[in-house]
């Protein structure tokens, strides 16, 4: 859906597009879920049913929205290009996406970082609400930047790979594959790095959280 989005960027297309945007947020959920999970934490997320991950999905959706919103309006009102600006609006789409070395590359982890601690809150059984993760933000500020701050030359890192490595693929693919297998191909190229940048991005995350429980004294921060 998204692939299709930015390909044909129509009314459609953009539906399809936030669709696709619901659909990472699950898979973020779930991957927190499985994190917190191998770093020994305590977490309701992995027993959520489908129609509760949606449901959450949603509420980071708009809340992330919202913030994209802002960041929007201040970027454009600091003289910032409207198209870049316009692309905060977003920021969760290059938490799993390549978009290549714009502005998202930088602001994508800081959404991130936001939409990790709403799940978290849910996870520990309470409501997933923008003022709770932003006072987690700001209580655990100082791990959550320094995850942010490696997760954005990790990332840029897998663009580079992806950049260099995709021509090769494009030039197998097309010459190997018959037609009907060629988009199969692609979108199997995408979804690896795509996997990679969505696991990356919560296994720093995750880390930095845990640490900043146990600085504080609390091994399990989940309970």
């Amino acid at each position: 859906m998204r692939t299709i989005a930015v390909a044909q960027p129509t009314p459609v297309a953009w539906l399809l597009f936030i669709g696709a945007q619901f659909v990472l947020l699950v898979a973020f959920s779930i991957a927190s879920g499985r994190m917190i999970a191998i770093a020994g934490g305590i977490t309701m997320l992995r027993s959520l049913s489908m129609r509760e991950q949606w449901l959450l999905s949603w509420a980071v959706v708009w809340r992330t929205f919202v913030v994209g919103m802002i960041a929007n309006y201040i970027a454009r009102r600091a003289g910032m290009n409207v198209n870049e600006a316009g692309q905060l609006v977003f920021g969760f789409d290059g938490v799993a996406f390549n978009r290549h070395f714009d502005v998202m590359l930088l602001w994508s982890p800081v959404v991130a970082s936001l939409a990790f601690l709403l799940v978290v809150e849910k996870g520990m059984g309470r409501r997933a609400t923008l003022r709770g993760s932003l006072r987690s933000l700001l209580t655990r500020w100082r791990h959550m930047l320094a995850a942010v701050l490696i997760i954005i030359p990790c990332v840029f890192i897998l663009n580079l790979l992806q950049r260099f490595v995709g021509p090769g693929v494009g030039r197998f693919v097309n010459g190997f594959l018959p037609d009907r297998l060629i988009v199969f191909a692609v979108i199997c190229f995408l979804f690896v790095f795509a996997f990679a940048r969505l696991w990356l991005t919560v296994a720093l995350l995750t880390y930095a959280l845990r640490r900043s429980y146990r600085e504080a004294g609390r091994d399990k921060p989940e309970q």
